[in-house]
């Protein structure tokens, strides 16, 4: 779908945008959900397989045909080659430095706690160094926060703006095509939003509110990006293939998804939960049935 006079662009975007506001809110509301009530492992679990399942299917339905039916010329399959391997570099880049987050935050020294406040008073007497010096411990230990993820913001940040951008070049194909993978990234980011909610809940409200607030922003802002992107290279073939290339990659990196729902799961698998999976499968692949 090629610009013509900025129309059929406007459109676009409109159209992205309302299928946007669906995942978006979804992240936002489980986000502020997290933050009063502790959800049930066993529950994370089966919304992670039921995620996976959706956008499994999405992925097959949607975007594969595409790359299916695309030209065979050399530009197309080197524009393919380059989009899935530009996927898989951000998002393993991405991987990383969440990782590198989590462990640095696990390698942060410690507040010094009330116990060995009370044994150097003890051991080491209590001058008037001392004094102001274990006084001031205390108050940072009362009043101080854990520092916030800002390497796991980003990289959370990073991944809804492309769901949102998935979502902006789908609906760019075709309305049926944007609706269902706004369906079906509503549930992942939903999770996405719970998950990270959680790993932020003792910073100070406003800090906590504004964070994940402006995850759904930048998930808006990609449908925005998607839908310009997808109409300013639909006239070339090659482009076009590469760019939903990057999304396919882009989206079956998501299904980590069900290896961690696996590894987090302390008992044996329980099969209502494994079958979360095939229900969101079957269910997006009937409901672009209908859509048609």
């Amino acid at each position: 779908m090629a610009c013509v006079d900025g129309v059929l662009c406007v459109d676009a975007i409109t159209d992205a945008l309302w299928l946007s506001v669906v995942p978006a809110g979804a992240m936002v509301l489980l986000g502020f959900l997290s933050f009063m009530i502790t959800v049930p492992s066993k529950v994370v679990s089966a919304l992670q397989h039921l995620a996976a399942g959706i956008v499994l299917a999405a992925v097959s339905v949607e975007l594969l045909p595409i790359l299916s039916n695309a030209p065979n010329d050399t530009l197309t399959i080197a524009s393919i080659t380059a989009g899935f391997t530009a996927g898989i570099v951000l998002f393993l880049g991405i991987s990383k430095f969440c990782s590198s987050d989590v462990g640095a935050a696990e390698d942060e020294p410690r507040v010094l706690d009330e116990p060995f406040l009370k044994h150097h008073e003890r051991h080491h007497g209590t001058g008037v160094f001392d004094i102001g010096r274990i006084t001031l411990m205390r108050m940072m230990g009362s009043n101080a926060n854990p520092p916030f993820p800002i390497p796991l913001f980003t990289a959370v940040g990073i991944d809804a703006f492309v769901d949102g951008f998935l979502i902006g070049l789908s609906s760019a194909s075709g309305k049926s095509a944007g609706l269902v993978m706004a369906i079906a990234l509503s549930i992942e980011m939903a999770f996405l939003g719970l998950t990270f909610a959680a790993t932020i809940a003792k910073q100070s409200g406003p800090r906590r509110t504004l964070a994940v607030l402006s995850l759904g922003v930048v998930l808006l802002l990609g449908s925005v990006v998607g839908a310009t992107t997808a109409s300013a290279v639909a006239a070339s073939v090659p482009l076009h293939a590469g760019v939903v290339a990057f999304g396919v990659a882009a989206l079956l990196y998501l299904q980590e998804l069900l290896l961690e729902a696996h590894s987090s799961q302390a008992e044996d698998h329980v099969w209502w939960i494994d079958l979360c999976f095939f229900v969101g499968f079957l269910t997006s692949f009937i409901l672009e049935k209908y859509m048609r």
